[in-house]
């Protein structure tokens, strides 16, 4: 792996498209460290934006095109920077310690997931599916096939942002998504920061929100042992969304920050569907609380006057509404594909409170929620962050496993959420505590911003002990060894082999216990569980699923109900690990007619030798063609 091939991949993936834009608009940031958090915001809406205009255009793009675009942008905006070099000059110091501070955080989640070799829990095999599709597309698909008969309208900014860069960078999906899954990660705090700015906090109190977030907090950093890499993006780009909204009604740069609140809400709708509800619920309290501001707004920017202002405001609204097409597409599948068993799985969590209850902790979040409720008091009498009080009040309020949720988003959604609120809360009242210390010692004591680190530093410690290794093992599926086994599996047999693989049930649905989930992505042979991504194929065909997914997780023995699904499903070799799943290779070790064929570690490949063909059925589940 090509280290420095990498991080210039990232950076030119995360950055120039957004300083591309931001060139064109002008740049009004207060410092470096928003210039940094904006420009990676805008690179992901730019990239989910074009993704979505090819994708109805039915174009693709190439390799060599994708590097084309990259090294034109980097020349134009070289040609910009030669006309700044004293601005740049004058920011060198700021810049390297903004440069060094995304060196952290970006090292802290990629170390909280070093010791990975796959990324952890069944989510990231739909993920790591999803990225290869868009590579051998050249583009958005419109379904999974050959993988999955099943259509794709899945909010997609992240693989997008991915798939360029296992290009770019010259490395597997697999890889690719584990490594910008933490990436994005630890680009959250930036994110963060700047939403804190755009509220009227201050450099310090910002940037001390953004270290509870990187560090402390159990969230955002555990969504990578869900392998919630999509959800990583949506709170990478919903601060950036509801800071520029704030700033539309500051009164300055109308045209613009308008401007990048649409591009960036195009961003948060294509990354997550769950926070572009919390968009939208944003969008509602500002309109609520400042519609009569609007009007005057306008004529006192005077950008009713402005030609070029309304064509550019045009286009971009414009384009807002055409990214409206894919919630309609969404739409249009959502009562042929979205079964009872898909939205179980959310609603199900309503009768786990106690599982809720362990979602919240550590007991370090557990104290430090009831200080950011303490914030959230204070900041109530402060008008200018009234609405994100509103907005974090709904947030927590939603988290009570009984409110009125919009499916599939209940209260896990929620409580997985306090993060973003608390982090900035629990700052406010640390300053204020730190403030009325201060008064109280008189003038002889440092100012606030230097006393306060006295609860955040321990706090950082704290967090930086527990987080270390955050990834849960049960959600660990695949290890070197199942590496191993997937290679071994493309060198020595046919694409047309098919295996058994273990599954457990998964809410109302199956999933995989081991690496055997992996076979079908890396390698193209059939499984007699397809990925999880199934769930939003046809009623009929997850139904068919769930059946096969039924008879196999209750297999314990090498038993004629074994060898019945064996030539049912025309299977030819049997994957187990060792601990892993209801049928074990102990219990395989006695059947003569599964052949051990590789073994490594925990991981087992049997060869089944199955009856005469005249037994063998067309697979009633899914095709896959040799890749």
């Amino acid at each position: 792996m090509n280290v420095v091939r990498l991080v210039v991949a990232g950076i030119t993936i995360l950055l120039m498209p957004g300083f591309l834009l931001l060139a064109f608009l002008g740049d009004d940031c207060r410092d470096v460290a928003e210039c940094l958090a904006l420009s990676i915001g805008l690179s992901i809406s730019l990239m989910a934006l074009a993704a979505l205009i090819l994708f109805w255009l039915q174009l693709s793009v190439l390799a060599v095109s994708l590097w084309a675009f990259y090294v034109l942008t980097f020349l134009y905006l070289v040609r910009r920077a030669a006309g700044s070099v004293g601005y740049l000059i004058h920011r060198s110091k700021e810049i390297v310690v903004v440069a060094a501070c995304a060196a952290v955080v970006i090292s802290w989640r990629l170390y909280q997931t070093h010791a990975l070799v796959f990324p952890p829990w069944v989510d990231s095999i739909s993920h790591v599916l999803i990225v290869e599709k868009i590579i051998e597309n050249g583009a958005l698909p419109g379904d999974l096939t050959p993988y999955l008969p099943v259509p794709f309208y899945y909010h997609f900014a992240f693989h997008v942002v991915t798939a360029a860069f296992s290009v770019l960078g010259g490395i597997g999906a697999p890889s690719a998504v584990l490594t910008m899954g933490q990436v994005l990660n630890g680009l959250i705090a930036f994110s963060v920061y700047y939403l804190g700015r755009s509220l009227g906090y201050d450099l310090y109190q910002s940037a001390s929100a953004a270290a509870l977030v990187t560090f402390v907090f159990k969230m955002p950093g555990y969504y990578a042992t869900w392998g919630r890499y999509t959800l990583v993006t949506g709170f990478v780009m919903l601060p950036l969304a509801m800071a520029e909204l704030e700033k539309v009604y500051s009164g300055e740069h109308f045209f613009k920050h308008l401007s990048l609140f649409l591009v960036l809400g195009i961003g948060v709708m294509l990354s997550h569907y769950y926070t572009a509800l919390l968009l939208c619920v944003w969008i509602m309290i500002v309109a609520a609380t400042r519609w009569k501001r609007t009007l005057p707004l306008l004529r006192l920017t005077g950008v009713h006057r402005s030609t070029g202002s309304w064509v550019f405001l045009v286009v971009v609204f414009s384009l807002s509404l055409f990214s409206l097409l894919w919630l309609c597409r969404l739409w249009g599948f959502v009562g042929k594909t979205i079964t009872d068993s898909f939205m179980g799985r959310s609603i199900s969590y309503k009768n786990g409170t106690l599982y809720l209850w362990k979602i919240m902790g550590p007991e370090r979040d557990f104290i430090l929620f009831p200080v950011a409720a303490g914030g959230l008091v204070l900041a109530a009498y402060r008008r200018k962050r009234l609405r994100f009080v509103l907005w974090s009040v709904y947030v927590a309020g939603s988290c009570v496993p009984f409110f009125l949720h919009i499916p599939p988003f209940d209260a896990f959604y929620y409580i997985i959420s306090l993060f973003l609120p608390a982090s900035l809360f629990t700052i406010e009242f640390l300053w204020f505590f730190a403030d009325k210390v201060r008064n109280l010692l008189g003038n002889t004591v440092s100012p606030a911003p230097y006393w306060v680190l006295v609860p955040v530093l321990p706090l950082v410690l704290w967090g930086v002990r527990d987080n270390a290794h955050i990834i849960k093992p049960q959600t660990i599926l695949a290890t070197k060894n199942d590496l191993a086994a997937t290679q071994w599996i493309s060198d020595h047999t046919a694409a047309t082999d098919r295996f058994f693989i273990n599954v457990a049930p998964w809410g109302y649905d199956y999933r995989p216990v081991d690496g055997g989930g992996w076979v079908q992505v890396l390698t193209g042979r059939q499984t007699v569980l397809p990925p999880t991504f199934y769930v939003r194929g046809s009623p009929a065909y997850v139904r068919r699923i769930n059946a096969v997914g039924r008879m196999v997780a209750s297999l314990s023995a090498c038993d004629e109900t074994f060898w019945k699904i064996v030539r049912t499903y025309n299977l030819d070799y049997l994957y187990l690990t060792r601990g892993r799943g209801a049928l074990r290779p102990q219990e395989v070790a006695s059947c003569t007619e599964a052949r051990l064929e590789f073994e490594q570690g925990d991981v087992r490949i049997y060869h089944l030798e199955r009856p005469p063909k005249t037994f063998r059925m067309f697979h009633p589940l899914v095709q896959i063609s040799e890749r």
